[in-house]
């Protein structure tokens, strides 16, 4: 319902733009033009509000530690945040929009841009806010209208980044899970209290490390029963691997029927790490059909994706997120218990 009204507004706000600026072409009264879109310290940005007109609406908000979070919950993509940041900085005016296609603009401007707000310095009123627009034919320009201290420009203007040959628009984006940060563990040895790995498939083969003191482990099999004798420096190597476990997007397009389907199957592998302040997270991995048809050594068909799987992330707080792995990240933590023997052990 916030969203709804919020949207409505800002469309509403889009419509009187445009009869303000069409009726200004012929009266004569425009307001005066606005065109210093960049903000040359983004240092200073403390808030970023982006909506959209299909009902998208994000809140960026930078914390005392430089960490951004979106709608005051999840932590932003680092390169997601930089980039807009780079693109307030940069962007300049490349041409006004020719009269002969500024009734266009400012109707398609008025429909389908999105709305960015941008605040300096903790403050509630929004030192500029952008009109971002579609792109221009040839793909080198910007459509944007600029407002600042809430009077708005007499006309938009074509914008881009010098020597970026490419257009804005994809930069300002207003679907929050596009922001997420992709992390799934980033716990250095230190911080892990204890990890259990359960090969579904393989049960046998599953373990679990509990750290005792600091680089102090047990090591218990798939009955719980501790093992006396195993490799510690491979126990704290295999550790050290959860430091960077990403995953590789968010699975927005998968229809609710379907990921219900999916969450209630056999899942592949179940991952429980605890950390030092006792939060757990569980991360549980599950086939993706072979849609690629990719074929074995002999031309059979791999019955499951052999790239990808479907993951589901259970956080602390028991919210969830259904995600897409790659095998190439997950292959660093899938593991067997053997993989700690003294007597066979071989890195993976």
């Amino acid at each position: 319902m916030r969203n709804n009204r919020l949207i409505y507004l800002i469309l509403l706000s889009l419509g009187i733009i445009a009869g303000i600026l069409y009726l200004s072409q012929n009266s004569g009264t425009l307001s005066k033009e606005l065109k210093d879109f960049a903000i040359e310290d983004t240092a200073n940005i403390t808030k970023l509000f982006l909506a959209d007109a299909k009902n998208n609406s994000v809140l960026l908000e930078k914390q005392s530690n430089g960490i951004w979070l979106i709608d005051k919950k999840f932590k932003a993509r680092k390169d997601a945040i930089e980039n807009i940041l780079l693109t307030i900085k940069r962007v300049e005016v490349k041409y006004p929009v020719p009269e002969s296609e500024l009734k266009t603009i400012i109707s398609q401007l008025a429909s389908n841009a999105t709305k960015v707000e941008i605040y300096l310095n903790g403050k509630d009123k929004p030192e500029k806010v952008y009109y971002v627009g579609h792109a221009t034919q040839n793909q080198f320009g910007t459509y944007m209208l600029l407002e600042k201290n809430g009077k708005k420009s007499s006309v938009p203007f074509v914008t881009h980044i010098p020597g970026f040959f490419g257009y804005l628009s994809t930069r300002f984006f207003a679907q929050p899970f596009l922001w997420r940060d992709r992390e799934i563990f980033t716990l250095s040895p230190e911080k892990i209290k204890s990890i259990t790995v359960e090969n579904t498939e393989e049960p046998e083969t599953s373990f679990t490390i509990q750290q005792t003191s600091a680089q102090q482990f047990k090591l218990l099999n798939y009955k719980k029963i501790a093992l006396s004798q195993f490799d510690t420096a491979s126990v704290y190597n295999y550790l050290n691997r959860f430091s960077a476990i990403y995953f590789e997007q968010i699975a927005a397009e998968i229809e609710t029927t379907k990921k219900d389907s999916i969450l209630s199957s056999k899942p592949f592998h179940i991952f429980t790490l605890t950390d030092t302040d006792n939060n757990v997270k569980i991360v549980k991995t599950f086939h993706m059909p072979n849609h690629k048809g990719t074929v074995d050594h002999e031309g059979h068909l791999f019955p499951w994706d052999v790239d990808r799987m479907f993951a589901q992330i259970i956080h602390p707080d028991q919210s969830s997120d259904f995600v897409f792995v790659q095998f190439a990240t997950f292959d660093k933590i899938i593991g067997e218990i053997n993989r700690f023997s003294t007597v066979s052990f071989v890195e993976k």
